[in-house]
């Protein structure tokens, strides 16, 4: 059996031990929809054990908030202090989610950049133009495929870190450029 880290949690002939280990040496990042009460908490303390953790929100001034080193949630015993303490170690980004990827997107792109710190990463996922509801989103004229996207990131600064076109999604993580 191979001792080299997984990539992925599903389809692996990793063992519980060397998950266990990919996750907490921080080589297995672990990312977190909804950076709310639940979700922050448990960004902060995945965070703290991985030293590799993307919060996602769909609040760019939660995100700011959170990339600043601040605690949006208010009444939680230790959390400011955690989350302040996460970020500046670099072992928590926090990232928008955006649910489309389509011109308005891309023309922000910059923007979303420059709020990230050196080295801070944007993850883009986005309905794959093969999906098979994609008509639910923007104009097939106004979608871009994993290479447009990849693109549009290194245009706004980005070193592309990871790319990866699925079924229904195209991920692509980019990483500010120092």
């Amino acid at each position: 059996m191979s001792r080299t880290a997984p990539r992925s949690v599903y389809d692996t002939s990793a063992d519980d031990e060397q998950l266990r280990r990919a996750f907490t040496n921080g080589e297995l990042p672990v990312a977190i929809y909804g950076l709310g009460k639940m979700g922050l908490p448990l960004a902060g303390v995945y965070a703290d054990v991985t030293g590799a953790t993307i919060g996602v929100d769909i609040d760019q001034q939660v995100v700011d908030q959170i990339n600043a080193g601040e605690s949006p949630i208010q009444r939680e015993p230790g959390l400011p202090e955690l989350v302040e303490r996460v970020v500046a170690d670099g072992s928590l980004d926090a990232a928008v989610s955006l649910r489309t990827f389509h011109h308005g997107v891309r023309d922000a792109l910059p923007s979303i950049v420059d709020a990230l710190r050196p080295g801070g990463r944007l993850v883009v996922l986005d309905w794959s133009t093969s999906a098979p509801d994609f008509e639910a989103g923007p104009p097939e004229s106004e979608r871009y495929d994993v290479a447009g996207i990849a693109r549009a990131m290194i245009d706004a600064g980005c070193r592309i870190v990871r790319t990866e076109q699925r079924r229904e999604t195209d991920l692509v993580i980019g990483e500010r450029r120092v």
